[in-house]
Parts: structure tokens; sequence; C-alpha cells
């Protein structure tokens, strides 16, 4: 059943909701039967929206995905391969699009997309309240300190303190309670943006959690059962996997679990106890960010502004999660950049597709264009993504992507070491996904190919089997 009745008659978009997680799953929603996700309030907007579940970014880490989303463009065509350069200054932006359509852009947290004069977001967003890691979060940090909580020592992650010490059922809660955490301080300021704020508004809202470090506030550490979670996928032992291939050796070798574990530990030291609570402590953190979404959801309905709301959920990127043996967001799988994407169309037309999933290759460079179509205004010509607009009135289109493509440097991941063995050089990689094949083309080392139907697991890599040369050059032609 739809959120509220509403009123159904309204035919136009006036605002626009959007809302952002960082590093979450595509897999990590309740309505998708995941063991352990509790997400009551995305479930319930799943059944007013359409849900995407083949849904992906272009790019990680955060920023050169954040890139993608607000210009809707490929790394290839903005530039932004890490989170410290900039992006073309020359393109056109979703906030500056939204203004010239007569809404204010609004943006509570950070996007990661640093401009070329050295300013760490879109200056065609309002910022109602920075959280920016860049600079250590210090608006955040003078929060607690006026709350009563401190030291909270120099690094940007010290603002997540466990209370004690990991436990044999668990980890521990973090010191900041739930009241306090940065997912409600910068929910509060989204919900204070809007209350009696007349006229029309784009409300980019991003969250940081479930990003590491894995320290849930109570009651969300102790939320998920340990023993309720799947383990992660580890296709072959790790020896094998790291001797394998060039990308798992330097992931293997690299690869400390601190923000994950609470403790230090490697990767090699990890046991089936440690992933499982890795993953209750993750869905914890999402089941908080849910919480929020509630709260978001439920302003609008008493502003009376349900309605007329455009509303979208995804995430910048995924996580690994202990799937091959890697964590973090730094690898080629689906759980790296697969990620969950829900959208509530509130016009009358959208009303036949509500509470359906479409199983098409969608990705976020899409959502400029699907925000930009609802709004009645002209796509820019160097956007890359398609309106999703046909899949929200139940109507998928003739012809739609066969495949996705997605890139990432992944020399800042590397040891010192090995980023001096390289010298001036960066070691990326650009992927082509298809329902059949994986390949992941490096400039640097090579190329992994795997079969999905044959290999679910992607334990074996293709790229040298001369049956697969055919698709090996085919999708070699579609990766930059």
């Amino acid at each position: 059943m739809p959120l509220s009745p509403g009123n159904r008659s309204r035919s136009t978009v006036r605002d626009v909701l959007f809302l952002v997680a960082d590093q979450w799953r595509g897999d990590t929603l309740g309505l998708l039967g995941t063991p352990g996700v509790h997400t009551p309030n995305l479930d319930t907007l799943a059944r007013d929206s359409v849900t995407f579940t083949n849904h992906w970014c272009q790019a990680s880490p955060c920023g050169p995905s954040r890139a993608s989303l607000l210009t809707g463009t490929s790394v290839a065509r903005h530039g932004q391969w890490t989170n410290d350069e900039p992006a073309d200054p020359g393109l056109e932006t979703l906030a500056g699009n939204a203004a010239r359509a007569g809404l204010t852009p609004l943006l509570v947290g950070y996007t990661d997309t640093p401009q070329s004069d050295r300013r760490l977001y879109d200056p065609a967003f309002e910022m109602v309240r920075p959280f920016l890691w860049q600079l250590g979060f210090p608006t955040y940090r003078w929060a607690l300190a006026r709350a009563g909580f401190g030291p909270l020592g120099d690094e940007a992650t010290a603002i997540y303190p466990p209370d004690g010490e990991p436990t044999i059922d668990g980890l521990a809660p973090s010191r900041i309670p739930a009241t306090d955490s940065d997912v409600a301080w910068l929910t509060d300021a989204a919900i204070d943006a809007v209350t009696n704020r007349s006229e029309p508004w784009l409300l980019h809202v991003n969250w940081l959690r479930p990003h590491p470090p894995l320290v849930p506030p109570a009651p969300y550490h102790r939320l998920v059962d340990p023993d309720e979670v799947a383990l992660p996928v580890h296709p072959v032992p790790l020896e094998e996997l790291a001797s394998s291939h060039e990308l798992y050796a330097l992931a293997a070798r690299n690869r400390t679990m601190t923000e994950y574990l609470q403790r230090r530990c490697r990767i090699e030291s990890v046991t089936d106890t440690d992933e499982r609570h890795v993953r209750a402590a993750y869905y914890g953190l999402c089941a908080e960010v849910d919480h929020h979404v509630g709260r978001l959801i439920d302003e609008l309905r008493r502003s009376g502004r349900l309605d007329s709301t455009l509303i979208i959920f995804l995430s910048d990127h995924g996580d690994a999660l202990g799937d091959h043996w890697l964590y973090g967001r730094r690898g080629p799988f689906d759980g790296h950049f697969r990620v969950p994407c829900i959208v509530r169309d509130p016009r009358p037309e959208a009303d036949g597709a509500r509470g359906t999933q479409v199983e098409a290759f969608t990705e976020n460079i899409d959502i400029m264009s699907t925000i930009l179509d609802a709004l009645g205004q002209a796509i820019p010509p160097e956007v890359e993504g398609k309106p999703l607009a046909g899949f929200l009135r139940g109507e998928a289109p003739d012809v739609w992507r066969s495949h996705v493509r997605y890139e990432m440097d992944w020399t800042d991941n590397l040891r010192s070491v090995d980023r001096r063995a390289l010298g001036s050089d960066r070691l990326r990689f650009s992927a082509v996904r298809t329902d059949r094949h994986r390949l992941v083309k490096f400039n640097r080392a090579s190329p992994l190919l795997f079969d999905l139907v044959e290999d679910p697991d992607e334990s074996v890599n293709r790229a040298g089997d001369p049956t697969l040369a055919g698709v090996l050059h085919d999708l070699g032609q579609l990766a930059r």
C-alpha cells in the first residue's frame, strides 16, 4: 500500500528529496530477503516506488562516484579519479540545473567533489550542515563537544569511539548515543531545512553510514544477531586467491581490519565469527539510517508535501564485506559497485508501477536525467545517463542498455612500497558487466574475465581461455 492516500490529482513534481547513504551494498534491503537486514522504512517506501535491483555506480571511492552522480557522466568524462582531485569545472551539475528550474538546491553533509578553487562541494548548493571528512568533521566535533563528549582525538575517525572492547557475541557500541550520532545530527538539520520552507527545493542528504568504522550506537549494535547473517563468499582459500592475480595479492597484503573489527588484525587472521560480527554491525548501521529515512518521510507527510516530492534513495558505492576475501570499497565485484536505488515518483501516472522491481541495468548516471526530466527541464547534452521515466510509469523502454561499465583508480589503496614501484603511473581498471560475463581490464595488470552463469562465485579467471577469446575481445572494446 502507498505511504499515504495522498492527493493523486497533483501531476507535477515540486520538490526533490535526494538521499544518499555511503558504502551501502545493493543487496542490503529487507525487501530483497538478505539474512539479517532490517530496513522497514525503506521497504515501506519501496512499496510506493520502483526499486531498481540491478543498479550500478560508475566509480569508487566516494568522490569519483559522486561526481558521476551529480553530473550524469562517467569518470572518463568528468576526470575525477580520486577523492581529492577536482572534476571538470565546465560540466553542468544537478544543483545548477535544479536552481535554474526554480528549486533551491540544499546540501546536508558532503559530496567529496572538490572544485578547482579548493572548495569541497558544488557552490550551486546551499550548504545546510557540513560534514567534511577532509577537514576532520569540525562542525560535528563542535556539536559533540557542546553535548559533553570528548576529547575525541585529532583523526577523522576518532568521532566513533567504541564503548569498551568487542565481546564474544558482537562488537561494542559507540560511546556516542544514537540521539547524538552523525546520522541523527544530519537528519535533524535536513528536517529543519525544509520545515515551513515555502519555495520549492532539492534537498540532497548525505549520510556517511554504513561506511566504516563499524561502531553502531546502541541499540543498533545488537539489533542483528550475528548468527542470523550469511558468511561472505570465499571461492578459494586466501593464499590461493592471492597467488592467482596481482589485484588479490596487492589487496591481501594491504588489508588491515581495524575499521571493521575494532581491533588490529590482518585479513588472514579473520575468523567466521569475526565475519559475522562485521555483517551484523554493518546491517545495524543500515538500520539506523533506515530509521532516519522514516523521520524525513514523516516530515513530508506532516507538511503536506509528500505527494509533490520526488524521493530517491541510493548509495555512492558498496562494500565487499569479505566476499573474495576483500573488505571495503576498492575492488571490481558486485558488492563494490552494485548499489540500492529506490525512486518514488509522486505523480498519478506512476501509480501502476508502484511496488514493482526493475531488473534491467540502471546506473547512477541516470539519476540526474531522471530528476531533470521529472522537473520538465532539458537534459544537458554531455549527460550520459538516461531518464528512468519509462520504468517509473511501468513502461519499459524498447531499447535499453545490455551492460554496465565502471572504473576505479586502485593506486591509493596500495602500500607505500607498492606505490613507489609504480612511480608516477596509476593502477586503474575499467570493468564491463553483462548478464553473463564480467571483464576487468587493467592498465598495468593482466585482465580478469568471469563467466557468471557457469561460475557465479567468480572463482576461475577465464581471460586466458581460448574458447572465450571472442568475449574477451568484444568486452575489451567496451572497456575504456
